[in-house]
């Protein structure tokens, strides 16, 4: 895959994350039943997908452009925009759950440091592969 293409295709993920994040955010109750409080666990599912979307977009965005600004050798570009994906995705579902524990109101600080910790262990295993 190109460079031109990647990116072409994360601006488009980022694009649609945030306004799929933005829309759901104006648009959709998280509740059923405003009496009841009962909860919609399809619109919040649907609110954690499109940011899942929105920072898996923008942190292999800005990890691509660090290491585009690292190495400008051409062979290694292509080498790049697999890891910078893989880094990206293990970033956003290191904030996502982090979001979900922030939203049932469990998250302590070291809840937060276990999750980046074990997307360190997934990314070293991929290194060490």
């Amino acid at each position: 895959m190109k460079g031109r293409t990647f990116r072409l295709g994360m601006w488009f993920l980022v694009t649609l994350g945030f306004g799929a994040a933005v829309s759901i955010v104006l648009f959709l109750s998280p509740y059923n039943n405003t009496d009841s409080l009962q909860e919609n666990i399809v619109n919040i599912g649907a609110f954690y997908v499109s940011l899942s979307l929105f920072f898996t977009g923008f942190f292999s965005l800005i990890l691509y452009w660090i290491r585009r600004k690292a190495m400008a050798d051409e062979d290694v570009q292509h080498i790049n925009i697999g890891v910078s994906f893989r880094q990206g995705f293990l970033l956003s579902g290191a904030l996502i759950f982090i979001i979900i524990l922030q939203s049932f109101r469990i998250l302590i600080w070291w809840d937060g440091l276990l999750a980046i910790g074990a997307m360190m262990m997934i990314e070293l295993y991929f290194l060490a592969r």
